[in-house]
């Protein structure tokens, strides 16, 4: 996605703690882009955690067993995206890029190069 090694060694470096998040939340990115939080159980919903990230069949099958859970990878990308400097979208328009604010049941927003490279490929820059 256009990053260098520097640019990798610090997303490596995020600290992710696991814990119960307030409300509806996901997750979540500190200010100090060295910490990311994931909601323990989503939400409520449960994790969907794909043994095959790199092939997102789970999400375009009609009869996937994904619909009801969130999809751990896109949750850990978009946060990655916060610890990068991106911040959340709002506007509708925008519900297919990987920082739109808001995330159903069954969705995933990793899968799309465009949409990494929205994210990855401005990591450290001004």
């Amino acid at each position: 996605a256009g990053l260098d090694a520097a640019e990798v060694e610090d997303l490596r470096s995020a600290e992710v703690i696991i814990e119960d998040l307030p409300g509806a939340a996901l997750g979540m990115a500190s200010d100090a882009a060295d910490t990311i939080w994931i909601d323990a159980n989503a939400a409520g919903y449960g994790w969907f955690i794909d043994a095959t990230p790199l092939d997102d069949s789970e999400f375009t099958n009609e009869v996937s067993t994904n619909r009801q859970t969130m999809d751990l990878l896109t949750v850990v990308m978009h946060e990655l995206g916060h610890t990068a400097g991106l911040a959340d979208l709002y506007d509708v328009e925008a519900e297919d890029d990987l920082m739109y604010a808001w995330l159903e049941a069954g969705e995933r927003r990793t899968g799309h190069e465009a949409a990494v490279d929205s994210v990855f490929g401005s990591f450290g820059q001004p």
